[in-house]
């Protein structure tokens, strides 16, 4: 950590193999205390965050695609949840998508409408399911 002098501050935080877990995320929790014993007024700022760590060295999608949140470390089948974060992020720029791969039902390397489509079609209309990773 990096006191700028400023008000602010600068983390700088590399996660690789040794932070990950090839089943699913790690999480650190940090928290930081800046205190200005200054007069006249002495203060003190706390705060917790999260970071949230995947393991870099591996694919994402290690089953079947359409954990799309990564709430079952990509081992679950897709439920409604998994809909919804998709269609946020076809549709609304900036959506997160924990997991690029899981996305991805028909392989073509880009998340839109058809990988929707064939999401809503395996849940509410008995399609196929989505397609085994690579």
């Amino acid at each position: 950590m990096v006191d700028s002098g400023n008000g602010a501050g600068v983390l700088t935080f590399v996660p690789n193999r040794v932070q990950g877990s090839p089943c699913g995320p790690v999480f650190y929790y940090l928290r930081f205390r800046a205190t200005d014993p200054i007069p006249p007024h002495p203060s003190v700022i706390s705060s917790v965050r999260t970071i949230r760590v995947y393991d870099s060295g591996l694919p994402c999608c290690i089953g079947r695609r359409g954990d799309v949140n990564y709430d079952s470390n990509g081992l679950g089948a897709p439920t409604v949840a998994d809909l919804t974060g998709l269609i946020a992020f076809v549709f609304r720029p900036g959506a997160p998508l924990p997991c690029y791969q899981e996305g991805d039902f028909d392989s073509s390397g880009a998340i839109g409408v058809v990988d929707i489509t064939t999401l809503i079609g395996y849940l509410f209309q008995g399609g196929p399911p989505p397609a085994d990773c690579p």
